[in-house]
């Protein structure tokens, strides 16, 4: 069974709390912009270019050690936070204080501390051709969520002594062709099982 829901979500003047100022960071702020959330980073150092999106008012910045996080929380009202530079031990108790506020919540690199996935997004510009906006429709939304969530696969593939680098790209082929096959999100389950017969 499919854990996440492909949505669109209107992000449009709503409140997205950002938890460091990292690249990881700025990465997710990037894909953020063309949808116009009110965002603040928190986080006790930030990026240069961070720091330039401060001075053109692109965001808000608040200097923190995540030790207050229930304190922003309720000050900032987020729609949606992102954990994305905070050190691995701080993490579960910034994800405890999103759930406790019923804030749902994207941890980068771990999805076990994560409510929402970012999948391939796309700012709509001017309008396609007519051609391209048809097969535009014609592809499955649940796999933007699918290349999610290869993202974390290759870690595990790496670790595995007997595992070509070079296959990945084929293995990454395959899952999407199943996934269009069965037309769902394949299950962490399915992908893995289907990855061993790459493994020699």
């Amino acid at each position: 069974m499919a854990k996440y829901l492909p949505i669109s979500l209107n992000l449009e003047n709503r409140s997205v709390l950002i938890f460091g100022g990292g690249s990881k960071a700025m990465e997710k702020i990037e894909k953020l912009f063309p949808y116009a959330p009110i965002l603040t980073v928190a986080a006790s150092k930030v990026t240069p270019t961070i720091k330039q999106w401060k001075e053109e008012n692109k965001l808000r910045l608040v200097k923190s050690d995540f030790t207050n996080a229930p304190e922003l929380l309720n000050s900032v009202k987020p729609k949606l936070v992102v954990i994305a530079d905070a050190e691995p031990e701080k993490i579960p108790a910034l994800y405890k204080a999103c759930r406790q506020n019923n804030v749902d919540v994207h941890t980068v690199d771990r999805k076990e501390y994560s409510t929402f996935l970012f999948p391939g997004v796309t700012k709509k510009e001017s309008a396609p051709a007519p051609s391209a906006a048809q097969r535009m429709k014609e592809i499955p939304s649940y796999l933007g969520a699918a290349s999610e969530q290869l993202s974390a696969l290759p870690k595990k593939l790496m670790s595995q002594t007997d595992f070509n680098p070079k296959s990945f790209a084929t293995i990454y082929k395959s899952f999407l062709e199943a996934a269009l096959k069965e037309n769902r999100l394949l299950s962490v389950e399915e992908m893995e099982e289907l990855a061993q017969t790459y493994i020699k």
